[in-house]
């Protein structure tokens, strides 16, 4: 009916989204940061209802999760075009992965194989065992599993190619963790009494500048921040009082 279609519309309009954060929290405005990593989504909701509830808010909500956004696959070697592959709420198998990338370009299929890079560990499937065994062709992909199309004779770049991945991995983990820390420095100092220097006069703006933790500030700086500057019709550089 026309009130259920409405009802339908409205609902899908109401839709929040919020990412997981690396914390394992999301944030939801006007209460904070609730922590759902490691739980099921009937967890996830109790926690959420309760964190609603002390903050006086009406929690009527229902939760499901939409996409993994931090859950990947990396395919490369001889396939159309190396990538990264999602691995969103449908389970990723490695026919589905190769076949996002471009399909296998290997010239010489006799020698071919497809190595599997998973935990430390390398595991090689001939392309001729692979093409008759739909049970490896539809093998599940797990998050951080590296797949990677040669010959016999390209081993060596398969080991390079991996170890490339784990990299990857790891620079971004510690980038991660650095911007975190940073977030977190920041944050505490930000509670901190802060010094001022207040700026009158013939600028854009009156104004409060506040000094920059462990280190100096030129006058130029307090005068130039944001975009205040001195007015070049009214104002005379050579008539600056500190």
């Amino acid at each position: 009916s026309v009130a259920e279609l409405s009802g339908l519309l409205a609902a899908e309009n109401n839709r929040q989204g919020f990412t997981v954060q690396d914390d394992g929290s999301i944030a939801i405005p006007d209460v904070g940061r609730v922590q759902v990593a490691g739980k099921t989504v009937p967890d996830a909701e109790a926690a959420i209802f309760k964190a609603l509830v002390s903050h006086n808010i009406d929690p009527t909500f229902s939760l499901e999760i939409s996409q993994f956004g931090s859950q990947r696959v990396s395919v490369g070697g001889a396939v159309g075009a190396a990538k990264v592959e999602p691995i969103t709420l449908q389970p990723l198998h490695l026919d589905e992965a190769l076949t996002a990338a471009g399909g296998i370009t290997a010239p010489d299929r006799t020698t071919a194989s497809i190595r599997l890079y998973r935990k430390g560990q390398i595991y090689q499937i001939p392309l001729k065992v692979y093409y008759s065994r739909p049970d490896l062709q539809h093998l599940p992909l797990l998050n951080g599993d590296s797949v990677y199309v040669d010959t016999q004779y390209d081993l060596a770049m398969a080991q390079a190619y991996f170890q490339q991945q784990m990299s990857l991995l790891s620079f971004r983990q510690s980038s991660k963790t650095t911007a975190l820390s940073q977030l977190d420095t920041e944050s505490s100092l930000d509670a901190v009494k802060r010094d001022y220097v207040y700026l009158t006069g013939e600028i854009q703006t009156q104004s409060r500048y506040p000094l920059p933790f462990g280190h100096t500030a030129s006058l130029a700086d307090a005068l130039y921040a944001q975009g205040k500057g001195i007015p070049t019709q009214t104002g005379n550089v050579s008539q600056i009082y500190v």
